[in-house]
């Protein structure tokens, strides 16, 4: 929220880019473009539905292990006598007014329970914007692939409609026209490609700034949670809350970084392909050497979603387990001395 507000330019410039389209070559879409187009709708349209999961859960993981622990008989008995100091609600806490009973405990119920939803579904649309921009920049990156790929056929096709007559040209890379043609297409993909950088920096001098917030907390709470779990506690609701919480954080932190590690594969398929054209065929074109140059750019840059301290990729997920297992194990090791 508070990027939003600080940072409202560069939001509105991500979300102008997006609904411009990026960059329309106007050309007939594919069947492989319109599967890749259908695919993101898919994952979008599921992926819909995380805000109300975070919220549900959230507000799961306050109210149901409590709620559990009162009905198997494993209570705080010991520190019930502290005065305001609530142990039957979720959460256990003092307030300036008894509720232990009555409406007030029913008020500080539904406070606690809204607040912890409330704070679930923030995080849960901030992932979720997170992951829409990834997605979007993932779709043109494979568009821009596949474009690439198919950059000789775009160009006969666009050298058989300006120059329908010359169907029977047989050697095209001798041909000025076809030349033209082939330059043409070429500086489509290099004005689609500089729009997909400006839309990487945007993203990241604005979002990419949850991602070390978002694995540093995943880090805590599965440590403590596993810990938790570790006791020999009878409190079942709070072993299944640190469970719940546990297999949440996991999921939120390997899509975050599945999704970073979609972004750097293409980056890289995206620096093969233009090293895989044909382009030495044309350097009889002195718009193509000209090219060259803006060429260099697709190969010098990895697009990798980050911030200052972590990196949005398998790698760091699994840096992420490792560290909540370490910190797991100093936290039983210093309980057992």
């Amino acid at each position: 929220m508070i990027l939003t507000f600080t940072k409202r330019n560069k939001f509105y410039r991500i979300y102008e880019i997006i609904n411009s389209g990026f960059y329309n070559y106007n050309e007939p879409l594919d069947e492989y473009i319109l599967k890749t187009k259908s695919g993101i709708e898919k994952e979008k349209y599921y992926l819909g539905f995380l805000p109300l999961y975070i919220l549900v859960l959230s507000a799961a993981v306050v109210s149901i292990g409590p709620i559990i622990d009162r009905f198997t008989g494993n209570t705080y008995e010991d520190i019930k006598s502290i005065k305001s100091f609530n142990v039957e609600l979720p959460v256990k806490a003092w307030y300036p007014y008894d509720t232990s009973e009555g409406i007030l405990y029913y008020v500080s119920l539904i406070g606690q329970v809204s607040v912890s939803g409330l704070v679930g579904g923030i995080i849960g649309s901030v992932d979720l914007v997170y992951i829409n921009c990834i997605q979007e920049l993932i779709l043109q990156l494979r568009i821009l692939i596949h474009s690439i790929n198919n950059l000789e056929k775009r160009a006969r096709n666009r050298f058989k409609q300006i120059y329908s007559k010359a169907y029977d040209i047989k050697d095209y890379y001798h041909d000025e026209r076809y030349q033209r043609c082939y330059f043409y297409c070429l500086k489509q993909n290099i004005i689609h490609h500089q729009i997909i950088k400006k839309y990487y920096d945007e993203f990241q001098s604005y979002l990419s700034m949850i991602i070390f917030p978002a694995f540093s907390t995943a880090t805590i709470v599965i440590a403590l949670s596993m810990h938790e779990m570790a006791q020999e506690s009878k409190n079942i609701g709070s072993g299944l809350v640190s469970t719940m919480l546990v297999l949440a954080e996991v999921l939120n932190t390997l899509l975050l970084c599945m999704y970073g590690e979609k972004v750097n594969t293409l980056s890289h398929d995206l620096r093969d392909t233009i090293y895989n054209t044909k382009w030495y065929n044309s350097m009889r074109n002195p718009y193509i050497k000209n090219l060259l140059p803006i060429m260099q750019e697709f190969t010098k840059k990895t697009l990798i979603i980050s911030d200052r301290f972590a990196k949005a990729n398998l790698e760091t997920f699994s840096t992420v387990m490792n560290s909540a297992y370490s910190y797991f194990n100093l936290l039983s090791a210093s309980n057992s001395t």
